[in-house]
């Protein structure tokens, strides 16, 4: 018979938890490729359900540790929260603690620092304040944030002048992947090829 960790064990009871929480309009579900986050999540109303989504990861465990008014969120791998930061919709990171049945969240552009995205470590650890506890009252919050990311960069999207600079830097971003995959396609005895695989590395 199959085994399973007590990881996968509390990981699952974490999700579950945080399904219960959802105001019911909202929509939860998993993304096709499970890589960062564990759900996506669509906020809705009565009347209809929005364009409006926003990333989860959830971290759960037996006990997390307290330093001062925070939770410790440990061992978060550093790809992943480049990950995040990079994402074009915002992150939610919840803590759930199985031995109090009780969650924590904040987003990760909040919790996460530039010095911690340029490290040099395998992993970061997090702190989640205390009286971020997520409960009914806490998805008004969220919801709040979630309108201001969209609408900051729907306002990128519709100025010409921040338009034309995300537009080219995509555009430039692109143009040098195709170039970095193409040349590193060459024979291993191309100049260009060398020079690709130093890029790369």
């Amino acid at each position: 018979m199959p085994k399973q960790s007590a990881a996968q064990i509390i990981g699952r009871q974490g999700e579950r938890w945080f399904e219960t929480t959802l105001p019911a309009q909202w929509i939860s579900y998993k993304p096709k490729e499970d890589f960062g986050v564990d759900a996506i999540v669509t906020i809705g109303n009565p009347q209809r359900i929005t364009p409006l989504e926003f990333g989860v990861q959830i971290k759960s465990s037996l006990k997390f540790k307290r330093v001062g008014h925070s939770i410790v969120v440990p061992r978060i791998v550093l790809d992943t929260a480049r990950y995040w930061a990079r994402r074009f919709i915002p992150t939610l990171l919840v803590a759930y603690d199985t031995s109090t049945n009780t969650g924590f969240y904040a987003w990760t552009s909040d919790i996460i620092s530039v010095a911690d995205l340029n490290g040099t470590n395998k992993s970061v650890s997090v702190r989640i304040p205390a009286e971020n506890m997520l409960h009914q009252s806490a998805w008004g919050f969220i919801e709040t944030r979630v309108i201001g990311f969209h609408s900051r960069f729907l306002r990128a999207m519709t100025e010409q002048d921040e338009r034309d600079r995300l537009m080219k830097f995509m555009a430039d971003l692109s143009s040098s992947l195709c170039s970095l995959c193409l040349a590193s396609a060459l024979p291993p005895n191309d100049e260009y090829a060398g020079m690709s695989k130093n890029l790369l590395h």
